[in-house]
């Protein structure tokens, strides 16, 4: 798969600095703001990801919005001794298991196991999945809705407590 193709790259900790400070992401608006009053709030973020471990956290630090209260559960490159990625933690994670990742017995559920109350964002409907992992009394869904909006429209209201349409 991907992985496999991503491993094959001779992919170092740099390239991925390199890669990340080359590309032109966008991150949503108000993201440095809502991360700001999580930290001085002490507001566990939990950022969980079919992506890579290694770039979210890239892109967070190098416009200065990682801190110690940001956790990130996604595939995680694992380095040799010459500083090669060379295979991905287990397990990996896409966006149809992330409900079988289990975050019990990890620091995660430990931080999350005090909150009652958790904000879940998501932008497909698997992505709701991830809220089954974490005990909560209360969840709030807010769901962003980018593309194909004429067909997923009426699931995406259906299973979203609030949908943003087009990234709001």
């Amino acid at each position: 798969g991907v992985h496999q193709l991503l491993i094959g790259q001779n992919i170092t900790k740099d390239d991925v600095s390199t890669i990340v400070s080359e590309s032109d992401i966008t991150l949503r608006p108000c993201l440095k703001e809502t991360l700001a009053v999580c930290k001085r709030e002490d507001i566990p973020v939990l950022i969980f990801s079919a992506g890579i471990t290694d770039v979210v956290e890239e892109i967070l630090q190098s416009r200065g919005l990682f801190s110690s209260n940001i956790h990130i559960v996604s595939n995680t490159m694992i380095y040799n001794d010459q500083g090669i990625c060379h295979r991905f933690a287990d397990p990996l994670i896409h966006c149809y298991n992330k409900s079988e990742v289990q975050l019990h017995n990890t620091p995660h559920a430990r931080m999350l196991s005090s909150r009652g109350h958790v904000l879940l964002l998501g932008d497909t409907l698997g992505d709701l999945q991830m809220k089954d992992g974490v005990t909560h009394d209360t969840c709030l869904t807010i769901g962003y809705l980018n593309n194909s909006e004429d067909t997923l429209f009426a699931q995406f209201a259906d299973a979203y407590d609030i949908l943003i349409l087009h990234d709001g």
